[in-house]
Order: structure tokens, then sequence, then C-alpha cells
């Protein structure tokens, strides 16, 4: 350790307890992992055994690269801000460590104790790095096994992600490239994993934000940012002109074209949406995601049995894709296909692992059953709302599923409260198939006016 660490008595936990809060364990398993499996702790001279300190970015590190033991009883701490270890202090650093960016840093610490660990730095293959935006071998071997994880879509691979990206972000502060992955993950773990959303896209802009202050006209940073406040935000105009912005600055991402075109298409100019989506496949046509939004944008666009023909498909070639079975679903509640829905909706929930949903499609099809569509969506309908007044669902979905049951009054009140709520999405209503019917319903016009 330095002499500049060893005079910043903040950077450390002191005593076995800190310690192991530190790396997310209880303190007699600090003990025995400091004695077993070299966690590195220090002690006072003449102090005895338990006279003990750490410093913290060297336990995060540490965490990082060893195998760590699940623990029975220890929940997953995606979608908490907090507690969680200390973040590492180059982390720190790259944020420049100001309040309102610290979620990022203690999430990425976060993910340094899941179950899932990454594999320890000497044990990655050497590999010339390429167009790796690190020169060392070893983190650009680190950088691509992240963007593998990553571009899986499912959540142990996202989890996986998180822990590289950080991992890089620890030890390359003044380098933007694993924040934005750490961006670009938080943000497909709402729709993959296991992530609250409004959780995520606050990370997702806070780790933008940063790699945009590191560098200002870094593509990959104004393109997830782009995403944040069109989708999060409603702040679509601003959107757009950084999705334009990050297409200008990098032409041939596949990435920028994808996400645009999805924006294009959320405004109701299809035209466009679909050329974007298209140019994206061209750039990368064995990705399953690009596939599976532009058959969803033809679905939306109002070519209704082409985009779930091409969802099917999609689900064919790629069944363990998540993001298609979830359009799928989706296509077939809105237009009227309840069985399909049903045991599509289980093949999503499977897939992620959701076994409340899976309960609850149960109980939906059962409803399904004695009462018809209407008691099917009576059941989602309940569910939603206890869900939304836990804190974990949103009022436009409730909004979504009322209506699908036609009712224009309820469906109104839903969305004025999402509305006075300032949710995400609803810049984009019209685009969503369970309110086209209703978009020139005078009560709800004005929540479909395009941003």
């Amino acid at each position: 350790m330095s002499g500049a660490d060893a005079g910043a008595p903040a950077t450390r936990a002191i005593g076995w307890k800190a310690i192991g809060a530190a790396i997310g364990r209880d303190a007699r398993t600090a003990r025995r992992w400091e004695r077993e499996r070299a966690l590195p702790v220090n002690r006072v001279s003449g102090g005895g055994r338990d006279v003990v300190w750490a410093d913290r970015a060297e336990l995060a590190r540490w965490m990082m690269g060893a195998q760590a033991e699940p623990e029975p009883d220890r929940q997953p701490p995606a979608a908490a801000e907090a507690p969680g270890p200390s973040p590492p202090e180059p982390v720190r650093k790259a944020l420049g460590w100001k309040p309102a960016l610290a979620a990022v840093a203690v999430a990425v610490a976060a993910f340094a104790v899941r179950p899932t660990t990454p594999l320890p730095r000497s044990a990655l293959p050497v590999a010339a790095a390429g167009n790796s935006p690190y020169p060392d071998d070893a983190d650009a071997a680190i950088f691509r096994e992240a963007s593998y994880a990553q571009a899986s879509r499912t959540p142990a691979g996202l989890d996986l992600a998180a822990q590289q990206f950080g991992r890089l972000a620890a030890d390359h502060p003044e380098n933007p490239a694993a924040l934005v992955g750490l961006a670009e993950t938080w943000l497909l773990m709402r729709e993959f994993g296991r992530i609250d959303s409004e959780v995520a896209f606050r990370r997702a802009r806070e780790a933008s934000e940063a790699a945009l202050r590191l560098a200002p006209n870094n593509p990959d940073a104004t393109r997830t940012l782009a995403f944040v406040l069109f989708w999060s935000e409603s702040d679509t105009a601003r959107g757009l002109r950084l999705f334009d912005r990050a297409a200008a600055l990098a032409p041939a991402d596949a990435r920028t074209h994808h996400w645009r075109g999805n924006a294009l298409a959320a405004t109701g100019r299809f035209d466009e949406a679909l050329a974007a989506l298209a140019e994206a496949r061209r750039l990368r046509p064995e990705l399953s995601a690009i596939a599976a939004d532009e058959a969803w944008q033809y679905f939306l666009a109002g070519w209704r049995p082409q985009g779930i023909a091409r969802l099917e498909s999609v689900t064919r070639i790629d069944p363990g894709f998540i993001g298609g079975w979830r359009y799928l679903e989706l296509a077939r509640l809105s237009t009227g296909d309840n069985r399909g829905f049903l045991a599509t909706g289980r093949v999503h929930a499977r897939l992620k692992g959701d076994k409340a949903r899976l309960a609850l499609l149960d109980k939906a099809e059962a409803a399904l059953g004695t009462q018809g569509r209407a008691g099917m969506l009576a059941v989602l309908m309940e569910d939603a709302r206890a869900r939304q007044a836990a804190g974990r669902e949103s009022l436009l979905t409730i909004a979504r599923l009322s209506a699908l049951t036609g009712d224009v009054g309820r469906t109104r009140a839903w969305l004025e409260r999402a509305r006075a709520a300032r949710e995400p999405y609803l810049g984009t209503l019209a685009a969503l198939p369970e309110f086209q019917p209703m978009v020139n319903n005078p009560e709800l016009k004005s929540f479909f006016r395009p941003g």
C-alpha cells in the first residue's frame, strides 16, 4: 500500500464488522476468508490479531477477482441503491464523486459481491486488443468478455457484464468505455434482468454523463444519454437530437441505428424507423435483438400478421433470447390471442426465472376458463395494482391493461396519474398497441400528441 493510501483513513474499513460489510458478508465470513482465501486484511503493529483494517478499494478489487461463495440467505442486491460496500476509489475519481453520481459507484461495487464472478485476470487468454478501447491485451480480453456477456441479454450475462465493466472502470478511471458499458448494461437490466426501471435509468444517466465529461464527443455515451432522455424523461426532442448526433459521430454503429429506429417508431415516424432498423440489421445481421425490434416495429406500424410472423421466426431461431418472447407475449395479448399470450408469457417468465409471474399466469388461465378474457384481464390488473402499491410496477402498466378492457374513463384516470408522476414512456403512448384504438378519442387526445 502506498503512503498516500495509508494517510486516507476514509478509504479504510476498520474492524471485522466493517470489513465484512465492505465485502457484503458478516464478520465471521470475513475472518474465515482472511484465513482460508487470503482476503487482504492488515493488522496494527502491537495491537493483537483482532486489531484489523482493510483498504476498501483493495477489498473491492479482491472481490472482483475472487471466487466468492454464494450464501443461501443472501438476496441479490441488483435493485438496491444501498447498502453495499464502499465503491473503489478509482471509480469515485472517475465520477468526480459528486453526491448525484454516488449511486453509480455504489452500484459498481454492489455487483462485485454477486455469486457470479468473473475470471481472474491471470486466467484470461491473452489476445490482440484489436479495436478494443483498452490497449493492454488482458484489459481488452476483459472488455470483450463483458461485451459478450452483455449481448446475451440474460440475467446471468448482464450480472457478469456489470462486474467486468465495473472492474475496468475501477482500474481505468480516465477511460469512458467501461462507464458506457455499465450504462448500457443497466438499461438492458430493465427488460432482461432484475433491476427496477427507475434505478436503472438513474444509474444509466449518471454513468453516461460521467463518460461525456471525460469525452464530450463519445458517440456511445451520446447514444446512451439519448436513450435515457427519450424513454425515461419523455424529452423526445432532445433525445432524437442526441440520437442524430450519435449517428453522425459513428455512422457505422449498429446499436445507434437500432436505438434511433426504436425512438423514431415511438413518435410515429415508421418509415424512418424501419429504414434505421434495416441499416442496423445490415451492419449486424446476426443479432437477435435487432431482428426482434424490427419485427416489433412492423407490428406497431400496422403490419400485424407480418410482425407476429417475424417474432415467431426469432423465437424459433434463437429460443433462448428473452426479447423475442417478450414482444410476442405483448403482441398476442393486445390482439386478443389469450391462449397464445399465456403460453408465450410462460416461456418469457421461465427464461427470466420469474416464479411469481408463472404463478400469476396460472391464476390468469383459471380466470380465463371461468370468466373469459375479462376475468383474465381482471387478474392481471389486480396483480399490477398490488405491485404498483408496493413500488414495483408503473402506473402506465395499469393504464395499458385498462385500455385493453376498453374502459376509456379508467384508462384516462391511470394515464393522468402516470403523467403527474412523470413516468417514463409518456411521450410515446401512440405507438403502444393497447392505446392505438383510442388515439382519436377526444378524452385521451392530449396524451397522444407526438413529442
